[in-house]
């Protein structure tokens, strides 16, 4: 018998606004400008598993190169800051939903996202890049960062497909692929920013 357990993904966002008195942005259409994003992978992540940086990258450059949008990565490894994108794991995990496998934080002011950040839970967690079932309480870390990467993209809503990696729950199957529903939702929304821009 094959038990499944799913985990809530979550993701939280702060709402920069020059001008107390307008209205916050709305995160319809929320995007990147078009171009570079450098992204800090904290130490940190080598305590998830010694390939976890790697894997976490693999994540991010399947968006860019089965959906085809006009973003790349740069990647540095070194402590995050304040101002970084960063990619980090945290024990303790400080976040109000303790079964969370990891979670995205998103800033954003009108005109895009400003900055990102992913931080896994490995205080209630245990990680892999075999890229296989390894156990109910262990989660493969490329198909947990191919769904955070795409809130970091700015697919801000959930999939109600439970085949989409954007779907809201994360379980220990591994899938560090995307679904065809996955790939129309960042081209639209890189597409629509290109008309824009």
């Amino acid at each position: 018998m094959k038990y499944q357990l799913w985990i809530t993904a979550v993701v939280a966002l702060a709402v920069a606004c020059d001008d107390p008195t307008e209205p916050p942005p709305t995160t319809d259409g929320m995007h990147w400008p078009p171009g570079q994003i450098d992204i800090v992978i904290d130490p940190s992540v080598g305590t998830m598993d010694p390939d976890a940086a790697t894997h976490i990258k693999a994540a991010f450059y399947t968006w860019v190169h089965q959906a085809d949008i006009p973003i790349t990565f740069s990647f540095e490894t070194r402590a995050c800051d304040a101002w970084d994108n960063c990619v980090e794991a945290e024990s303790p995990w400080e976040w109000s939903n303790p079964e969370a496998a990891a979670i995205t934080d998103l800033v954003y002011v009108s005109d895009g996202i400003k900055s990102a950040s992913i931080i896994f839970n490995t205080e209630n967690w245990k990680w892999s890049t075999s890229g296989e079932f390894v156990s109910t309480l262990t989660r493969d870390i490329q198909t947990a960062a191919l769904h955070e990467a795409g809130h970091v993209l700015g697919l801000i809503e959930h999939s109600d497909d439970p085949e989409a990696t954007m779907f809201a729950e994360i379980g220990w199957d591994v899938d560090r692929t995307l679904s065809q529903e996955d790939i129309d939702s960042v081209r639209e929304l890189y597409n629509e920013r290109s008309r824009r821009d």
